[in-house]
């Protein structure tokens, strides 16, 4: 396999955030042994940072070592798609209620924030040209921007772990499918300029349960396991 070297400051996160990537992007497969040798000779390291980088990435769920046998990657069915949106969406209903006991002058700021993300996104996106990597990029700062505004550095990381299994999907969605995304963002911002707030958790779960049919309609052509 054809590795990038890894450079040695930062070696650690480095080590993780890059087998991380391999993960999600499917460069190794569902079920997929990840041979501890292979890569620190593939990426020029020792196996020391390997092991810690699994560890982490085991304590996320996307890997899982037998004892005796070796680590390999999780694949994702419909029941844990089903399971990741509905924490989702928990979240976001309570970041609803946070958003609800904001000051006024607080409300305005991010509202304003996400409301020209969301202009912009949806203005710059081109299904007939917009590459798939920049639906994935809007998609994700908007969830970002959305969470982060509570100020929970626990509950972001912990969002933004449970989209991870979204990027798998890079490769398979139409520009279609994303561009409908990007128009539901604008119209959950709509409802919470207006401070609706019914109207913005039914926007949300809208949006959500759109992105669960879309992931396991994938899952179901690939076998039921990906």
């Amino acid at each position: 396999m054809d590795l990038p070297k890894i450079q040695t400051s930062n070696l650690f996160d480095q080590v993780y955030i890059t087998l991380k990537q391999l993960i999600i992007r499917r460069t190794f497969r569902s079920n997929e042994k990840i041979s501890i040798p292979v890569l620190a000779k593939n990426l020029g390291i020792s196996i020391t940072p390997i092991r810690e980088a699994l560890n982490r990435l085991e304590a996320e769920g996307l890997v899982k070592t037998v004892p005796k046998v070796g680590t390999f990657v999780v694949g994702i069915d419909k029941s844990y798609v089903e399971q990741v949106i509905e924490f989702r969406l928990m979240i976001d209903y309570w970041v609803i209620e946070q958003y609800r006991q904001f000051s006024a002058e607080r409300f305005e700021e991010i509202a304003g924030r996400l409301d020209q993300l969301t202009r912009h996104a949806v203005a710059e996106v081109d299904p007939a040209v917009t590459p798939i990597e920049q639906y994935g990029h809007f998609d994700m700062i908007f969830h970002t921007e959305f969470i982060n505004a509570c100020g929970n550095i626990q509950i972001l990381e912990t969002y933004q772990n449970l989209m991870n299994f979204r990027i798998l999907t890079v490769g398979n969605p139409t520009p279609k499918q994303y561009n409908l995304s990007m128009t539901q963002h604008r119209e959950i911002v709509d409802q919470l300029l207006k401070q609706d707030w019914q109207g913005t958790r039914d926007g949300l779960r809208q949006h959500l349960n759109y992105s669960k049919q879309n992931l396991i309609d994938w899952i179901d052509s690939n076998g039921g396991e990906v």
